[in-house]
């Protein structure tokens, strides 16, 4: 599910329906390696940062190969995002900041041939109204391998009106890697949720237990055949 190879004839192909545009290419690779295009699905997770005792003293909001259980600690709003996503009358809010965990690989190799696709899933209690209109937005950033240079993977904003009556409300998104930036090693992923609603009552639950993610396209480093 994770790191699902494509086959390379299906890359030669796509090349060739876009003769005429910069074809995508990864850097030079080490004697016996080759690389060859990948993805890997990214988890936005949501869980409890355990304290003395076993309890739940704050929440932990991460991107990972991992699931979370949708936990929350005890710390108050004012001070530590919950998962709670709470529209203020028209007022965009930043959610929460989802920092790379170690499950995931320590650096990726952009491909910039394939968008970022992904969704936002909000699940629970909806609100009182019968609809309201709703806004998520995702920005994706990320460090250059070797520097603590700053990348920016893109930004995508998603309109929906909430239906408070289903269980899930899906927010997808896109992100366009920038051709300059494949083949380029990247590390230290980070991704940053906000929201925004039109009054109080519209809310709900991010999904950090599996319904939020994102498909992240890479060159894999593997052993040449």
């Amino acid at each position: 599910m994770r790191r699902v190879l494509l086959h390379l004839t299906v890359i030669a192909t796509a090349m060739l329906m876009g003769a005429g545009t910069a074809a995508a290419a990864p850097p030079e690779p080490p004697e016996g390696f080759e690389y060859v295009p990948a993805k890997d699905q990214v988890m936005l997770g949501i869980g409890c940062q355990q304290g003395a005792g076993g309890t739940c003293d704050s929440t932990e909001y991460w991107l990972g190969d991992n699931a979370g259980t949708d936990s929350v600690g005890t710390v108050p709003q004012t001070t530590t995002p919950w998962n709670y996503a709470f529209f203020a009358a028209g007022d965009e809010i930043a959610f929460a900041t989802f920092v790379a965990n170690e499950t995931l690989p320590s650096e990726y190799v952009l491909r910039s041939d394939e968008p970022i696709g992904g969704q936002i899933s909000m699940s629970g209690y909806q609100g009182t109204n019968a609809s309201a209109d709703s806004t998520v937005r995702v920005a994706l950033s990320a460090t250059r391998a070797g520097s603590f240079q700053a990348v920016d993977l893109g930004t995508a904003t998603v309109n929906k009106t909430v239906v408070t009556s289903a269980t899930e409300n899906v927010y997808p998104f896109q992100l366009t890697v920038p051709s300059n930036l494949d083949g380029v090693a990247i590390r230290d992923l980070s991704m940053v949720v906000y929201f925004r609603g039109v009054h109080v009552l519209t809310n709900g639950f991010v999904n950090g237990a599996g319904g939020s993610f994102f498909d992240l396209p890479y060159y894999a480093l593997v052993p040449t055949q």
